[in-house]
């Protein structure tokens, strides 16, 4: 189903604005050129009248130098006049100052009789035989034909008009939805979707052209990263392997040793020190396994709500017994697309560094609704302009923060918001003036 605009999207299309400057280009054009025929065709269409005047009266002219004038020979219809300034019957119709007048020259409307008011004459008037002789032609024919040309420009301008505006409308629309597509693949490839193209069939344009670069060049950094990640991930299960050895044997020489308590103090500190590497090199490649986005196939509907009552039944004690209060804001139910596995695992990272980083006695709640699903603490909080450093990958603050760990906890939350498409948003607690620290994934309609 097409999408519908609204008239400040189509006013930001380029690609339709210009088709439609175009098409009013052509439309003034097009109304110039008529104009200028207009007025040929009346120059044209006078002259005509002018040359019909001057022929008709040098025979009339002609004739009366021959025999005379005879009325009968000229009676005063709606199209043709004669005056003759000699006859009696001529003045009396004729207009009152029409003898006065000479050469070619145009009569106000007039009545005469038989004829309908409102009416433009066209006179060609000269001396004959020593009198005045006037013809005069009505310019009814003249007015209307012009009138049928004027009624036919507007007409075919106006249907050309619509049609014009509509194929300006109909190609820059079009082109504008490739643009729209090209951009849409872009802002998705810069959140990380390298998965979508362009998907140019045939090259007919400079646009498909440009689709085609695109999806190369996506091609191309999708093979550098996907190298990338499997190289960490490669370096990663080579260091696991030759750890857990390190651990296995570590733990034997545990279990055999006979000497003093400091040396076997030494030797389980080797160990803990081992476990973290590891959990370390499993956090890493976690979140390798999250960035592929092979998961999203198996998105399911998961009641935010529900979840958030699970973890904080689980969580709720151990928060009690290392000193902390755990605390439920909870409105539901809320159901978003995802893995509910994942967003169990973001839950607990988020409460675990409210457990590590704030001291105790802090208030640490639980939040769901349908705006947010996070952890609020009332510890000291950190600095706004370190909000985008912390979800970075082994990245850790030593101010108020500096208990033992390898800075992969909010990576990894944020790394499975984005799975999500959800925002993962930092701030103070919004219960505090200013201090705590509030982490929620905001997720989009």
């Amino acid at each position: 189903m097409s999408r519908r605009y609204t008239l400040g999207e189509l006013a930001q299309m380029s690609a339709l604005r210009q088709s439609m400057l175009l098409a009013l280009v052509f439309l003034f054009l097009h109304f110039l050129g008529a104009l200028i025929i207009d007025n040929l065709v009346r120059r044209d269409f006078d002259n005509q009248v002018a040359l019909e005047l001057q022929s008709r009266f040098q025979a009339i002219a002609s004739d009366i130098r021959i025999r005379g004038f005879q009325r009968d020979d000229y009676p005063i219809s709606g199209t043709v006049v004669v005056y003759y300034q000699s006859d009696a019957a001529s003045q009396a119709v004729a207009p009152e100052g029409i003898f006065d007048r000479s050469g070619d020259f145009e009569l106000e409307p007039f009545q005469l009789t038989r004829l309908r008011w409102g009416e433009e004459w066209q006179y060609y008037a000269g001396d004959v035989s020593g009198q005045k002789l006037i013809v005069g032609v009505n310019l009814v024919l003249r007015t209307h034909f012009l009138s049928v040309i004027a009624r036919t420009i507007l007409i075919v301008g106006a249907v050309i008009a619509a049609v014009t505006l509509g194929i300006g409308a109909f190609f820059g629309l079009r082109t504008q939805r490739r643009l729209n597509r090209i951009s849409l693949v872009l802002e998705h490839v810069a959140s990380g979707r390298l998965d979508l193209r362009v998907d140019t069939q045939k090259e007919l344009d400079d646009l498909d052209v440009l689709g085609h670069r695109i999806d190369q060049t996506i091609d191309r950094l999708d093979i550098v990263l996907r190298q990338s990640r499997d190289f960490a991930t490669n370096i990663a299960h080579d260091l696991k392997t030759p750890l857990a050895r390190l651990r296995l044997r570590l733990e034997q020489a545990i279990i055999a040793q006979t000497e003093d308590q400091i040396e076997s103090a030494e030797t389980i500190e080797a160990l803990q020190q081992c476990d973290q590497i590891i959990a370390v090199i499993d956090a890493f490649l976690r979140i390798a396994r999250l960035e592929s986005g092979t998961i999203r196939n198996r998105f399911e509907p998961v009641d935010i709500a529900e979840l958030s009552e699970e973890v904080f039944s689980t969580f709720e004690p151990v928060a009690e017994d290392a000193g902390y209060t755990l605390v439920p804001q909870i409105s539901g139910p809320v159901t978003v697309k995802g893995d509910r596995v994942l967003l169990y695992q973001a839950l607990v990272n988020l409460i675990e560094n409210a457990l590590k980083h704030t001291p105790k006695g802090s208030r640490i709640t639980l939040i769901a609704n349908a705006n947010a699903l996070g952890v609020a603490d009332t510890g000291p909080g950190i600095p706004p302009e370190a909000y985008a450093e912390v979800i970075k990958p082994s990245v850790r603050l030593d101010r108020s923060r500096s208990d033992s760990g390898a800075g992969l906890g909010l990576a990894l939350v944020k790394t499975i918001a984005d799975l999500h498409n959800a925002r993962l948003v930092l701030s103070p607690n919004p219960e505090l003036e200013g201090s705590g620290l509030f982490i929620r994934m905001e997720f989009t309609a």
